[in-house]
């Protein structure tokens, strides 16, 4: 190839990455301040939490009381308790993409602490990491700034594999006699062999979550298995919330009810959604999901299988939900490496101009 068409490599990768760039360091940064958020509230009184016995309340009745908490919003979703001494959690709408978060103890369905969804800096980092920053458009915006940042990559490892070292040992591990751009040269060719493969993965992860029926369509393309649905008619007349939760614990033996989901008053597909999780749960929540119509009881279940088992991993990989403390460092050290990455790029551009001038 000729020279003009790396000199066109070179010019792309850097206005990718004075542009592009800044992005992909911002997002990396929110993913590692996020790995470690804390995703449930803390009962505002632990004694009220451990005075939750086996007898939990009925649902209807729990639901009666967290509606009657805060009536002026609306309850979208109840956390019934994976453990006899755990709490159950009831979550309301607020405004937008807000949400209160209250603490419930399970026996009588009073109030044991609440919180608003995440508010100020951390409420910025998300909606920044997750796309809704830019508002109605953020998906579609995450998704052309994810394909650049593969593509600044992407020419920054043509460009490594064209200029770089010959032995991979050289590529590996930096050259402690160069110094000066041909040091920082190294450096950041090192970084980015080490980084661009688990970034490329973790890029690829995001947008599955961020699209989530479109990544699962496209597995179960690939690994051509459509999802296993179950449907069943159910009892004639209208259906209580409880009554529903029997049925898909009917439904599907061997499984516990994660939450149910409420549909509110009015709506057009009066629908709730319950989730499940098996009993003998592994490392990764690999749940199954019913759906029961509230006016006539028809049922439908969607049983996991082998594309919603792999978009459950590449969700907790992505999320640092497995393999405990030492992943998440890992993923922290990943989330900094664009920006060292960036630091070295700018180090030898300033570097190289310094050169020039002298």
């Amino acid at each position: 190839m000729t020279s003009s068409y790396w000199k066109a490599n070179l010019r792309g990768h850097r206005g990718l990455a004075a542009t592009v760039g800044v992005w992909f360091v911002l997002t990396s940064l929110a993913g590692a301040i996020l790995l470690f958020r804390t995703s449930q509230p803390l009962p505002a009184d632990g004694r009220a939490m451990q005075a939750a016995s086996q007898t939990m309340l009925p649902i209807d009745d729990m639901l009666r009381r967290a509606a009657a908490l805060h009536p002026e919003l609306q309850l979208y979703r109840l956390l019934l308790p994976r453990a006899p001494q755990e709490p159950a959690w009831a979550k309301y709408w607020v405004a937008g993409n807000e949400e209160l978060v209250v603490c419930l103890n399970a026996q009588d369905a009073e109030p044991c602490g609440e919180r608003l969804s995440d508010s100020g800096i951390l409420a910025t980092v998300s909606a920044w990491h997750g796309g809704s920053f830019w508002g109605r458009l953020g998906a579609r915006c995450l998704g052309v700034l994810a394909a650049l940042a593969l593509v600044l990559m992407l020419l920054g490892l043509r460009l490594e594999r064209r200029f770089g070292a010959q032995s991979w040992r050289d590529r590996l591990w930096p050259q402690r006699h160069l110094r000066g751009l041909r040091f920082l040269r190294n450096l950041h060719r090192v970084v980015a062999v080490w980084a661009c493969l688990p970034l490329t993965l973790m890029i690829l992860g995001g947008l599955t979550l961020e699209f989530p029926r479109t990544a699962l369509a496209t597995l179960q393309t690939v690994l051509m298995a459509p999802p296993d649905v179950i449907k069943q008619a159910g009892p004639p007349g209208p259906v209580a919330p409880g009554a529903a939760v029997a049925m898909a614990r009917a439904m599907l033996p061997g499984w516990n009810v994660d939450f149910i989901d409420i549909p509110p008053a009015g709506a057009p597909k009066p629908y709730y959604g319950i989730r499940l999780l098996p009993e003998d749960r592994s490392q990764v929540e690999i749940p199954a999901f019913v759906t029961i119509d509230r006016r006539n009881g028809s049922t439908e279940a969607i049983m996991p299988g082998p594309a919603e088992i792999t978009r459950a991993w590449i969700r907790a990989l992505h999320r640092g939900e497995v393999f405990g403390p030492s992943y998440r460092v890992i993923l922290v050290l990943l989330g900094l490496s664009p920006a060292v990455l960036a630091g070295l790029g700018w180090s030898m551009a300033r570097r190289r101009r310094r050169n020039q001038q002298g």
